[in-house]
């Protein structure tokens, strides 16, 4: 794990808490979504990080698009 304190300014590269997924389909990657969803609403994933000292921050709603 990487604890990241700084802020992309870029929308597309700002997560709360991400997973890395290497050669993948998109069936994988909703599951992964819902269950960091889940972690996150049962309140796992803010004990963990508390246990190793890392402060959390809960997720922020996805930013608005831009039209192009």
């Amino acid at each position: 794990m990487r604890v990241v304190e700084t802020v992309s300014p870029d929308p597309d590269f700002q997560w709360n808490i991400a997973v890395r997924l290497l050669n993948t389909d998109q069936a994988l990657v909703d599951a992964m979504n819902q269950l960091i969803d889940e972690l996150v609403s049962a309140g796992t994933i803010p004990k963990i990080l508390e246990s190793y000292g890392v402060r959390y921050v809960a997720p922020q709603p996805e930013p608005q698009r831009r039209p192009q």
